[in-house]
């Protein structure tokens, strides 16, 4: 579990890092959206049952064509979905996934039962670093939800959170719709960068993670550090 948790780290940084640089490289085509959002509930079973928690699922008919790339989109739904499952304090936890197009977009809600995000929280919820209540690298790096929402945007769509603390929270992923197999088109950030720039972005956010190292590892956390560093090295170069 130690491993998978920094993996999740890294790999987290190095999105973040790409992000920043507007190095990240994102093909838009025609996605079968009720396909990815069932492979993804799939895909996050074994957590669910591990945790006792119901997911429940919701479509409309027939095939929604989305404007994506599908594995960002599945990346986005795994974050919120797993989010969920997680952080789900009811006694019966359950989840809602719903999906329903509109005719120019498709709104995917996410919602729970468990305790919901404080108003503060719910403010600066999509902000780099942002984990509300939870401090600690093992309940997650405060880069998700932050890295989800550049994903939807640059997929041109929108992501955003109602919630009442004590009432459960519902998270929407609106996405542009699309009239069916279109080819893929290369859709990144801004501008071009060099390496050099999207490694010292992803610096930049290893260093804020540097006191959870510390906590961690102890004495040990220059060595810690100094891997991640070359691994970041490595994976961009």
């Amino acid at each position: 579990e130690e491993s998978q948790r920094l993996t999740r780290l890294l790999d987290e940084i190095l999105d973040m890092g790409r992000l920043e640089a507007g190095t990240l490289e994102m093909p838009i085509s025609s996605v079968d959206a009720a396909r990815v959002i069932d492979a993804t509930i799939d895909t996050l079973d074994g957590l669910a049952r591990k945790k006792h928690v119901r997911i429940h699922r919701q479509a409309g008919p027939g095939k929604i064509w989305v404007q994506a790339n599908e594995d960002r989109m599945q990346q986005v739904l795994i974050n919120l979905i797993s989010n969920s499952i997680k952080y789900n304090t009811s006694e019966q936890p359950e989840i809602q996934v719903r999906s329903e197009s509109t005719g120019d977009s498709l709104h995917i809600d996410i919602s729970d039962n468990g305790g919901g995000v404080k108003r503060e929280e719910a403010a600066t919820i999509f902000e780099k670093f942002s984990r509300g209540h939870r401090s600690k690298l093992d309940h997650g790096a405060g880069l998700g939800l932050s890295i989800s929402r550049r994903l939807v945007e640059l997929m041109g769509g929108e992501i955003g959170v109602e919630s009442e603390e004590g009432r459960g929270a519902v998270f929407r992923v609106d996405l542009p719709a699309s009239d069916g197999e279109l080819p893929s088109s290369a859709r990144s950030d801004e501008r071009p960068a060099e390496a050099s720039e999207t490694i010292g972005h992803c610096e930049l956010c290893l260093e804020h993670y540097k006191g959870d190292f510390l906590d961690a590892y102890g004495n040990e956390v220059e060595s810690v550090l100094r891997k991640f560093q070359k691994l970041i090295e490595i994976k961009i170069k």
